[in-house]
């Protein structure tokens, strides 16, 4: 186990450092908002090419994110990430290739519950995700901020909830457009037994997102997945992330890295932290991690 005086300038201990064992890391995943990507909508340099740096050392990187997609496919090609990834905050989980190695779906009960609370609720518009198309509640100009990261828009505007018969929805996005809301949706999705997902982005400051997915789909499960895919222990996973969405993740990857602009809760369910998004934080993690100075 390693002393916090070993560790390098701008990484700190986590709430979880005392359990930590430094492992060389095999796979490496990645959230996407406020922590690979900030206030823009690429990486900064620093961090791509330690990105660069750890794929030629032979670690794989994979992106975990809330995102469906279509909104990430962009960026996994600017990087040349090896993959695989996790989607819709582990809800879909898929090789470089585009190969589904899972997928855990929400049921009619679910999605017609959580239309039922969408469709009641002034401050949040529903977003039902299908594979990579989505159709929203209403449209409401507060949300266009959103549908320009995604770089989609909706498929269409659901008036009732028979108009998705057919069709499997991965995730649902409740988009609150203030605190309150937030915390109600966030009741309205884990009272009815599903997992609520709640995260930010830098770019989009005044929204908050509680993705709804099958009780079984978060960011750990995803990582899991990956590790069983790849054939390679979970110890030697890393995680970085900087809300609550990606606390399953950290659960389960051999090391655990939260942002430095993460909230505390989030830190200390760390094992190490890092500079926030704007101090390319991915990048001194993977120097540090991937950089043999183990």
């Amino acid at each position: 186990m390693r002393a916090k005086t070993d560790l390098p300038d701008g990484i700190l201990p986590g709430g979880r450092f005392a359990t930590w064992s430094a492992t060389k890391p095999q796979f490496v995943a990645l959230d996407v908002d406020g922590t690979l990507v900030g206030a823009t909508a690429t990486p900064r340099q620093a961090v791509s090419e330690a990105i660069t740096a750890a794929q030629h050392a032979g670690v794989q990187v994979g992106i975990v994110t809330g995102r469906m997609r279509h909104a990430v496919t962009g960026l996994i090609g600017t990087l040349g990430l090896s993959g695989p990834h996790v989607f819709h905050n582990g809800a879909e989980v898929a090789l470089n290739d585009g190969t589904t190695l899972s997928v855990l779906g929400l049921d009619d009960a679910a999605v017609a519950h959580l239309f039922r609370v969408a469709a009641t609720q002034t401050d949040v518009v529903g977003e039902f995700y299908c594979d990579d198309t989505f159709f929203v509640t209403r449209v409401d100009p507060r949300s266009e901020a959103h549908w320009q990261i995604l770089d989609a828009r909706p498929n269409g505007t659901l008036t009732h909830v028979d108009a998705l018969s057919g069709l499997a929805v991965r995730k649902v996005t409740l988009t609150a457009f203030s605190a309150t809301a937030a915390r109600a949706m966030e009741h309205a999705v884990t009272a009815h037994g599903l997992t609520a997902g709640t995260a930010t982005s830098p770019q989009t400051p005044n929204l908050t997102y509680v993705n709804a997915t099958h009780a079984s789909a978060d960011k750990g499960f995803g990582v899991q997945t990956i590790a069983n895919q790849l054939h390679v222990p979970v110890e030697a996973c890393v995680m970085i992330g900087d809300e609550s969405n990606d606390l399953p993740a950290f659960a389960v990857a051999g090391t655990a890295i939260a942002m430095g602009q993460a909230e505390a809760h989030v830190k200390q369910q760390a094992h190490l932290i890092v500079p926030d998004v704007h101090r390319d934080g991915v990048a001194h993690a993977l120097n540090f991690l991937c950089g043999g100075t183990l």
